[in-house]
């Protein structure tokens, strides 16, 4: 077995006695360790309580430390980390930086500045308050949650229908004509006299007037009004 090299380790209550450095590079202490200096690990570092190094520390394999981590300069681990808890300048695992940032506020979340990662509150910035459904949609004004559908109700605002107009006008797309000149029908010209549609309606196609056919007197209309 050899011994452990270039590491001056003190413990609070006198000399750590419990220190393992085996042939393959690991290293194992029993109880704390404080390290004056840097302290590099070629193979895996176990520490079965808090560790302490005033420079810089560097593990090749694992580092399992049971209790605090504090390193006075980088921590560097190219394998797997298992920290109580850890203090240093810089961190690393595997060669990728590891940022420590405080929890701050219950409900806060991470937000880079472009330089450092940090804790802020979750706040938003749209101002977006509320929606409201408009024509064709049902749902009315929603303003945390709810749904918007399409409006299926016979004779609704925003709802469509094949009619057959009875007054005789012709009808260009975008016109309005009151629901009492129309009847619902088919595209044939097939209509039915009751019951009519109300309010007002907005022709959608074209149609001519009378005299025409009974199918040319047919196209699709939306109701608006």
């Amino acid at each position: 077995m050899s011994t452990l090299k270039a590491i001056n380790v003190v413990h609070p209550y006198g000399t750590v006695t419990n220190i393992v450095n085996d042939n393959a590079g690991n290293i194992t202490v029993g109880n704390n360790l404080t390290v004056t200096g840097s302290e590099t690990v070629s193979g895996n570092l176990t520490v079965t309580g808090s560790e302490t190094v005033s420079g810089n520390l560097t593990v090749t394999g694992t580092a399992t430390i049971t209790g605090n981590e504090t390193v006075g300069g980088t921590l560097g681990v190219t394998g797997t980390t298992t920290l109580a808890a850890a203090t240093a300048t810089s961190m690393s695992v595997a060669g990728t930086p590891v940022i420590a940032v405080a929890p701050g506020t219950s409900g806060n979340i991470l937000k880079s500045n472009g330089t450092v990662w940090q804790s802020v509150a979750n706040s938003g910035t749209g101002t977006v308050t509320s929606i409201t459904a408009g024509t064709g949609l049902s749902g009315g004004t929603i303003t945390t949650s709810g749904t918007i559908a399409l409006v299926t109700t016979l004779n609704a605002v925003g709802t469509y229908a094949m009619c057959y107009d009875i007054s005789g006008s012709l009808r260009s797309p975008g016109s309005t004509t009151a629901g009492s000149n129309l009847y619902y029908s088919n595209a044939s010209g097939a209509y039915l006299s009751s019951p009519q549609p109300s309010g007002t309606w907005q022709c959608m196609g074209f149609s001519f007037g009378c005299c025409s056919g009974a199918g040319y007197q047919v196209t699709l209309f939306l109701r608006i009004a």
